[in-house]
């Protein structure tokens, strides 16, 4: 039900703006990171549009609808809907490495040639992110390392101007605009959310954290449709959270719970519907939920590491998913599927359902109508209950039965086919087609003659009564000297009889009326011509060979052939059959008879003129082998159809029992008379059942086609009649799927076999799905009702660590309080955390807390409605006495910007270590050695500007990415074993070794940490690879 599409190579995503015409997305090559699969040094600027992703083929991989050359690489993209009459189909803004940032047009992509209307390299270090406005697409922010975040006027491309300096130093992981405001946009690191309002520039008015240490965030969306609404998601894998906040009260989260098992890479808000927000996590699950309800609505699974989640703009039916380790993929109708299929609960009568999630731009209105499945007529209103003010919904479904043509076609084949008449059905269609269409006549006739398995001179009478062959103006009489030859064979089949025979009566024969003398006249080489005598006497000094090539440089094929014959070798007969053959100076009898004796008919079908294709039909049919007619056959009717013969090439299939052939020839006919055709065929084939037979691709594929017409047409039974014995290839997806409906739509009958659901995997993953909150409840609970809620651990300790030391206090519960939210408290600190992390101690797993174990609460609140205006915000708590670490840092007041436009970075001396610097270990700086060792063994050997440029990248990779992460001890003790195994076996040159490493290193746990490394071991070890095998 769901088409995935798989692009053909990996890079960055972002989907045009809703108003940009033609949409779809651009696909570039991604920055920080080595493709060994690409040789060559630009990058691509692909185009992909909407019509593509949808129109293509399943199976093939998904191409660019055009492509341009790049001489950057992105981190990120952004398509901004910014259309001028220079640019009607708006900029796409992209950022990359060494803090460029850059422009291009959209319409000089769509026309192969990228147009780059500006660079800049504002920015420090790396831009991570870049977001465009939606209310005013000429804003564009980008926001890299240092924190910076910058702006950008699409009116003027080449300036850009800061909002403010930040409060924590920290790189940008992710940027974006307020959905609803223009002017508030949002900033995330690894540590705190940012949020800048463009009215008071100077620095973020929010700063929103979390205190413990133990949350890293990883992404940030708006909502859609609230303005002080955002969720955050934490890519930390002891604590995988998902958090709302509400910027009105910023002093805690709103919402916040837990559906992944490990940390989540990324998340979108879907911009169609703002109850379904999806996220992939490092647990290989793509998860779509309510963010207001906490319910898992959907569930997929991501085979790779997740770059982004997006859905398309134009299309919310489409979703793309982009990769860090291979090419993106993009899924149409999935929504659909996973949200409205899996979500059906039927009654006990069958025609009632309800749905747990139905996306928002599918929702109807209060009353309409719409065709469903089967030609099925469903209507749906709301009416008034007569005395009363409550409203009931009616709904009422009927069917709809169409074409009684195609009804009748249907039943009388269905019936043929059933009851095995064949023959008589193939008579009928013969009687019924017009004078005019001898040739649909003709190959009923055919097709009658295949049904009742009839011998090779049915065929050769059929075809002789319409396309009667050629007769000679002269009669010869020739039918005494084929009663001698009878008669002759008859009695020379005995070898017995024949040798007690009286053997002078051969030498007498009569032909005709003519007596031949009882001794012919005796043999002498005297009145042989010169060369005859040459050959007899070659004959009695060599080899019968010599006397062959003798006569064939004579062209003297008759001798050659006798001499063949004569020494009983088919592979001389075979030679010299080919040599008249392609000999054109002898008569086409000759040629014919020649490749005939050899059994060579395969190459007489290539020599011959098709256009007299009937007489080569005759031929094959009379004088072939039983067992090579229907390959001879086979491959003379696809010469035909290739040469344009159409329905004449008919014929031959059916002789071959070809139903793929059958249809190719037939294709100018109406699906139902190849459906017809084709069925028959294949029931003939199959000795009375279309069961035994396999199915090609194209007879499934025809089909398919008029079963779907059936069921347009409401004749469901007859539709599940056609498809029921047929099974379909491992590779029509369709089929499978059209099975199952048609098998479902019928209440599953008793007398069929039972139909595989080509959806039981997502069905599995669905239904094994654990709701760790409780049913949703749509109305607000009591105040003194406790629900069920998730008792989170504050910290990481294990559970002996809780039982050794029980003075400390427990995380406290959340209560729900009536017409408006209440904050949790905030947790507890636990001096010890560090400490416990240090020695590798794990949180025991979430367990659900019942409510009557949760202490009641100590204060009631009043559920009356206060009597406020609509927009006033909602009442807040009263504030707790005892001091806690505040959550938010606010920014009322704007800190003062520098005059430069251009964004600086806060050089604020540091304040001195207290601690000594690490040091690398012994077992480090050997591996480290290792990797210069074999660097300068490359360079010796290879001194080429390009091996240069690379060896220098790496070391610089080497020294900026993997030194620090060991002085930090980044690494587990699996994965450092692993580096320094790597290391040695690659100064020893064991290849294999390192190349099985590196594939386990990417499957381990350390990916992210090891991510920024990991292309530059990979070229190393290419480059290593190639030099020393090399030489």
């Amino acid at each position: 039900m769901s088409h995935q599409k798989v692009y053909s190579r990996s890079g960055v995503l972002a989907w045009s703006g809703c108003n940009t015409p033609g949409g779809g997305l651009v696909v570039a090559e991604a920055a920080q990171q080595i493709d060994l699969f690409r040789d060559s040094v630009s990058s691509f600027f692909d185009f992909v549009s909407v019509d593509d992703i949808i129109n293509s083929d399943i199976q093939a991989s998904l191409k660019p609808t055009c492509t341009a050359k790049s001489e950057f690489k992105f981190n990120d993209l952004a398509w901004a809907p910014f259309i001028t009459s220079e640019h009607p189909n708006g900029l796409i803004i992209g950022c990359g490495e060494s803090g460029h940032t850059s422009v291009f047009s959209g319409s000089s992509l769509k026309a192969g040639q990228l147009q780059c209307l500006g660079v800049r390299s504002f920015h420090q270090g790396h831009v991570t992110s870049v977001s465009v406005n939606p209310i005013d697409s000429k804003w564009v922010c980008t926001g890299g390392a240092l924190g910076s975040v910058l702006l950008w006027d699409l009116n003027n491309p080449l300036n850009a101007i800061t909002p403010g300096k930040p409060n924590f130093e920290h790189q940008i992981r992710c940027v974006g605009w307020n959905q609803c405001s223009e002017h508030i946009l949002g900033s995330l690191t690894n540590e705190r959310c940012s949020i800048w309002d463009l009215r008071s520039p100077g620095a973020p008015v929010l700063d929103i954290a979390d205190i413990g240490g133990c949350i890293e965030w990883s992404a940030m969306k708006w909502s859609p449709i609230c303005g002080t609404e955002l969720c955050v998601t934490s890519q930390n894998d002891q604590l995988p959270l998902f958090y709302k906040w509400d910027l009105r009260y910023a002093s805690s989260a709103v919402l916040s719970y837990q559906l992944h098992t490990k940390g989540i890479l990324s998340m979108d808000w879907c911009p169609k519907d703002p109850e379904i927000v999806v996220t992939v996590g490092k647990d290989g699950q793509i998860i779509f939920q309510n963010p207001s309800t906490q319910k898992q609505i959907g569930l997929m699974t991501a085979n790779g590491w997740t770059r982004k989640l997006s859905w398309c703009n134009s299309n919310p039916n489409i979703f793309a998913i982009s990769y860090y380790d291979q090419p993106p993929l993009f899924f149409t109708k999935f929504l659909i599927a996973i949200m409205l299929y899996f979500a059906f609960v039927y009654m006990a009568d069958g025609a009632h359902f309800k749905l747990k999630a139905i996306p928002a731009w599918l929702r109807p209105g209060p009353c309409g109508a719409s065709f469903s499945f089967g030609n099925k007529f469903c209507c749906f209103s709301k009416q008034n209950i007569p005395g009363s003010t409550n409203v009931e919904s009616s709904v009422s479904i009927c069917k709809i039965e169409g074409s009684k043509h195609l009804h009748q076609w249907a039943f009388s084949l269905l019936d043929a086919l059933l009851t095995n008449q064949l023959e008589d059905y193939c008579t009928k269609q013969t009687e019924y087609s017009s004078e005019s269409d001898a040739v649909l006549k003709l190959i009923w006739t055919f097709l009658s003659a295949r049904a009742l398995n009839s011998s090779r001179f049915a065929y050769l009478s059929a075809l002789e009564t319409f396309l009667p062959s050629k007769q000679p103006e002269g009669k010869v009489s020739y039918a005494d000297i084929v009663e001698q030859i009878k008669s002759w064979s008859l009695k020379h089949s005995d070898e017995k009889a024949s040798e007690k025979g009286d053997e002078s009566k051969d030498a007498c024969a009569v032909f005709g009326t003519t007596q031949l003398p009882v001794f012919p006249k005796l043999i002498n080489l005297e009145d042989a011509a010169e060369g005859d005598f040459e050959l007899l006497k070659l004959l009695c000094t060599k080899s019968y060979m010599e006397g062959s090539a003798k006569a064939l440089s004579e062209k003297n094929y008759l001798c050659a052939l006798l001499l063949a014959f004569t020494a009983d070798d088919q592979n001389i007969a075979k030679f010299i059959s080919q040599t008249i053959a392609f000999d054109t100076s002898v008569s086409c009898t000759t040629r014919i008879m020649a490749l005939m004796c050899a059994g060579l008919w395969e190459e007489l079908i290539s020599l011959w003129d098709v256009k007299d294709w009937a007489s080569l039909f005759r031929l094959i049919v009379s004088q072939a082998p039983n067992e090579d007619i229907p390959v001879l056959c086979q491959k003379l009717s696809s010469i035909m159809v290739s040469k344009g013969f159409g329905l004449y090439a008919a014929v031959p299939a059916i002789v071959a029992g070809d139903v793929e052939g059958l249809l190719c020839a037939t294709v100018s006919l109406l699906p139902e008379k190849q459906v017809a055709l084709a069925s028959i065929l294949q029931q003939s084939i199959g000795g009375g059942s279309l069961r035994v037979a396999s199915s090609g691709p194209r007879y499934l594929q025809v089909l398919k086609n008029c079963i779907e017409k059936l069921v347009k047409e409401g004749f469901v039974d007859d539709a599940w009649r056609f498809i029921e014995p047929l099974s379909a290839s491992s590779n029509d997806e369709g089929f499978d799927e059209l099975k199952y409906c048609l098998y479902k739509a019928l209440g599953e009958p008793s007398n069929a076999l039972p139909v595989n659901d080509p959806y039981s995997e997502m069905k599995n993953e669905f239904s094994l799905l654990n709701c760790l909150y409780g049913q949703a409840v749509s109305s607000s609970a009591a105040p003194h009702v406790q629900p069920l809620t998730v008792a989170y651990p504050s910290y990481g300790y294990s559970s002996q660590f809780n039982q050794m030391n029980p003075s400390l206090p427990a995380a406290p519960t959340t209560s729900v309080v009536s017409n408006y939210y209440q904050p949790p408290p905030t947790l507890p600190v636990c001096p010890q955390a560090n400490e416990i992390y240090a020695f590798g101690g794990c949180s025991q797993p979430l367990q659900a807390v019942s409510p009557g174990s949760l202490p009641k609460p100590t204060k009631q609140y009043q559920s009356e409605p206060s009597g406020a205006g609509w927009n006033d915000p909602p009442q807040i708590a009263q504030k707790k006495t005892t001091y806690s670490a505040p959550v938010a840092d606010i920014k009322w007041i704007p800190a003062p910007v520098d005059s430069i436009a251009t964004f600086k970075p806060n050089t604020k001396v540091q304040p001195a270590l207290t601690e000594q610097t690490r040091q690398l270990t012994v077992d480090d700086s050997k591996m480290i050695e290792n990797f210069n060792l074999v660097i300068a063994n490359i360079r010796q050997i290879d001194n080429s500007s390009i091996t240069s440029h690379r060896t220098t990248d790496i070391e610089q990779k080497i020294q900026n990415e993997l030194v620090p992460r060991l002085l930090k001890c980044s690494f587990t003790q699996e994965t450092m074993r692993m580096l320094h195994e790597f290391a040695r076996c690659l100064v020893v040159l064991e290849f294999q070794s390192c190349q099985s490493i590196i594939l386990k290193l990417v499957g381990g746990g350390d990916f992210v940490e090891l991510s920024p490394v990991m292309p530059g071991l990979k070229v190393l070890l290419q480059l290593a690879q190639r030099t020393f095998i090399r030489k």
